[in-house]
């Protein structure tokens, strides 16, 4: 038998992907009042002095479309911390515009960073995880899946981490791996340019969240202790969106 699942992520090893981003940098604030330790990963390192102010943060730099940085970032945490147990990924950014009006390279970057970047990280820490027993895997995405004005980009990406999500809970449960996702939407950070998107002069009547409160979220999905919660896209939207993936 191997090391029994501990009750609380106290000392825990995690990665944070997009600590740079206003939801990324809650999360990594609120892992570390949880007394677990981080890799934050940043798409450039302007703002690591401020992740750095919060703690014993570790700070890796890249793009999250790009395996080699994913893979740094899992050596990293090993070799300071010990195996992993948390992956969370924040790294999107929103790219809005109307269809005929965004370039494919435009579109495509989004979806390669959120798809592509979150398998890369999974495929990375994955087994790391296994050496560590278990692991917990948060990806976070937009709660507009289902499509909106201007967000054919976000819609795209957002679908494809929820089945992502679904083979890799279904693959990776007999290790003690869950993988869950959290969509917000009506938050007040970077993303509400999608809202106000789709939901154009009704958006403002909709601003009801902050960063801080999906990261409580995001945390709770890192809990050992709720191994039987996997496979979920729950929404952090207020009731807007009144469905489970």
């Amino acid at each position: 038998m191997g090391n029994p699942i501990p009750r609380s992520i106290a000392g825990a090893t995690a990665i944070v992907t997009g600590a740079d981003g206003e939801l990324g940098f809650a999360v990594v604030e609120r892992l570390l009042r949880a007394d677990a330790n981080v890799v934050a990963h940043v798409l450039d390192d302007r703002n690591s002095h401020k992740l750095k102010s919060l703690g014993n943060v570790e700070i890796e730099v890249g793009s999250p479309a790009n395996k080699e940085t994913a893979a740094k970032a899992v050596e990293r945490a090993e070799a300071t911390f010990g195996p992993v147990n948390l992956l969370v990924t924040c790294h999107q950014r929103p790219a809005v515009a109307p269809l005929l009006d965004m370039s494919c390279e435009t579109f495509w970057e989004h979806v390669h960073a959120g798809v592509l970047g979150d398998a890369y990280f999974l495929q990375e820490a994955t087994p790391s995880m296994i050496r560590a027993g278990w692991g917990r895997v948060v990806f976070t995405t937009s709660a507009w899946s289902e499509g909106g004005k201007g967000l054919a980009a976000v819609a795209t990406a957002a679908g494809g981490i929820n089945i992502l999500c679904k083979t890799a809970a279904r693959e990776l449960g007999q290790y003690n791996i869950s993988v869950n996702v959290v969509a917000s939407a009506f938050v007040k950070d970077e993303w509400q340019i999608c809202d106000a998107s789709a939901m154009g002069p009704a958006f403002p009547q909709f601003q009801i969240g902050d960063s801080t409160s999906v990261a409580e979220c995001v945390r709770l999905f890192c809990e050992p202790r709720i191994g039987a919660a996997v496979a979920q896209t729950i929404q952090c939207s207020g009731g807007f969106f009144r469905h489970r993936i």
